[in-house]
């Protein structure tokens, strides 16, 4: 699991931590203090395998949001 100092998170972009390949921790003098996670668009199919979110539907319109 990668990890970010809490002065070089000042300095991450949006586009950087969407890059992130899952969850990041959020360290200060050598001490996690937080997680950093991206948030990614829902696959359909991933979820429609998984039988407790078949038939599931997202209320975000994610197509209708500003990039």
């Amino acid at each position: 699991m990668a990890a970010i100092d809490i002065r070089d998170l000042r300095k991450i972009t949006g586009k950087a931590i969407s890059a992130l390949p899952g969850l990041t921790t959020i360290k200060a003098d050598g001490r996690t203090i937080g997680f950093l996670t991206p948030v990614r668009r829902p696959d359909p199919e991933r979820l429609n395998a998984m039988p407790h979110f078949r038939g599931f539907a997202d209320p975000v319109d994610w197509d209708k949001l500003p990039r």
